[in-house]
């Protein structure tokens, strides 16, 4: 009855918006509770391994999942468009992006293991490096999940998420429980990428769907990576500029250092999704006022980042006046360090909420060569930044790279003429307007 009432109250009573809206809320109560038991679960993995081995595992998992975007070929959102505007070529438009994204995947692996040879990284991290690395060869078929999403039909992949994360989250504590060593612990990140892949298999079948009639379609692979050329670059900055922080300070203090910094950012990040899926929500409304009247549109984008403000602010303030408490009760004195990184990070949270609304923008308005410079700007300032800050300051230096690059996304978008407003509207969206919530005017 809530879900009703909200969904009436923020969108009216059309019954397609009733539709998205529960679709939606299939996808963050889902998450929701995964992430809360995963947030737990993490906890105790973290003050088992200890900041030492807990930060070899974080290198792995960064250093590996520099070249994810790689595999992907950034195809996913013009994938998730064309079988939304063309359902009926969905054997083809399925077929022709499988094909594209095992091409990414066998050259991310390649990449992956010519970059650890050249860095001369010790056996075992280029070993379990590689390990993740292989498994991008089971992700091509998480474009499944983008079949359902188009469908706006979420809960078999949510169904299917969940069951495969709490299985992964019990392996996890099974094996730091019975000592089983971090080779053990570190694999369960490679099996993760099979059991989603065989699950989406499982529920394309589940619903008389076969992966055998799709069919690869040259003109239409080459359309679909003419069109994610851009947005493949610009996965890779972001990537770069999310990751990189911990890689340089692996080669430039130790694994240690890595681990204490990792678990501050693991609780900076941990409540991005509310605002990503709010913003993922509400943002058709916004663009389909365009279609009505260009001043009401304006009016919700404004209401849009205001929302995302302050539901930043709800969550930063309280972990930035009791950050050293919070590390403190969650990880333990080892980790106390952590504390200061985390009230710096935790600030990156509401420059990361204007950029989802920004790339949204960006996105709808076939803009991508922006949204290609802003990305690089970002990485290319967060790469300085760490050069010069972590020998300086350690750990909180590369806090505070990270908390500039973000910020380098929303403001960068007063350098371009066609998202100049971008920037208006985020200064205006500080002062609070009036019945914020309400997108219907």
């Amino acid at each position: 009855m809530f879900l009703q009432q909200l969904a009436n109250r923020i969108v009216g009573l059309n019954s397609g918006y009733k539709r998205y809206f529960f679709h939606t809320s299939w996808n963050l109560l889902g998450r929701i509770f995964t992430l809360v038991v995963a947030f737990f679960v993490n906890i105790y993995v973290i003050r088992s391994l200890g900041p030492s081995n807990y930060g070899v595992v974080s290198y792995v998992l960064s250093y590996a999942g520099l070249f994810s975007c790689i595999a992907s070929l950034g195809i996913d959102n013009v994938l998730y468009i064309n079988l939304i505007e063309n359902p009926e070529k969905k054997d083809k438009l399925l077929g022709s992006a499988l094909v594209l994204r095992l091409f990414g995947s066998f050259v991310a692996i390649i990449l992956t293991f010519i970059s650890v040879l050249i860095i001369h990284d010790t056996f075992y991290n280029t070993v379990m490096i590689m390990l993740i690395a292989c498994s991008f060869i089971f992700q091509p078929l998480y474009i499944i999940n983008l079949y359902f999403q188009a469908k706006v039909f979420s809960k078999p992949t949510v169904i299917n998420y969940f069951v495969i994360s709490i299985l992964l989250l019990l392996l996890k504590v099974l094996v730091i429980y019975f000592g089983l060593g971090m080779k053990y612990y570190i694999s369960i990140f490679a099996l993760e990428s099979l059991l989603t892949a065989v699950g989406y298999v499982f529920i394309y079948y589940r619903h008389k769907q076969n992966i055998f009639n799709w069919r690869f379609d040259v003109e239409t692979a080459k359309g679909m990576f003419i069109q994610s050329w851009p947005l493949v670059l610009s996965s890779a900055f972001v990537l770069v500029y999310s990751r990189i922080d911990q890689i340089m300070i692996n080669h430039l203090i130790n694994s240690t250092a890595v681990g204490i910094y990792d678990s501050a950012v693991r609780l900076a990040e941990f409540w991005y999704f509310i605002p990503a899926t709010v913003v993922g929500s509400v943002f058709p409304a916004v663009v389909n006022a365009r279609l009505v009247d260009v001043l009401l549109y304006e009016k919700r984008l404004v209401r849009l980042y205001s929302v995302a403000f302050y539901l930043a602010l709800v969550f930063v303030i309280p972990i930035t006046l009791f950050s050293d408490k919070i590390i403190q009760l969650l990880y333990g004195a080892p980790f106390f360090a952590a504390g200061a990184v985390l009230r710096i990070y935790v600030w990156a949270g509401i420059f990361s909420t204007f950029g989802i609304i920004v790339n949204q923008v960006l996105v709808h308005d076939k803009l991508t060569k922006i949204s290609f410079v802003i990305s690089f700007v970002a990485m290319f300032i967060n790469i300085i930044l760490n050069i010069i800050l972590i020998p300086k300051f350690g750990i909180n230096g590369a806090a505070f790279a990270t908390l500039i690059s973000y910020a380098a996304i929303p403001l960068s978008t007063l350098l371009f003429n066609r998202t100049r407003r971008q920037g208006l509207f985020m200064f205006k969206a500080l002062i609070l307007p009036k019945r914020i919530y309400d997108f219907r005017k």
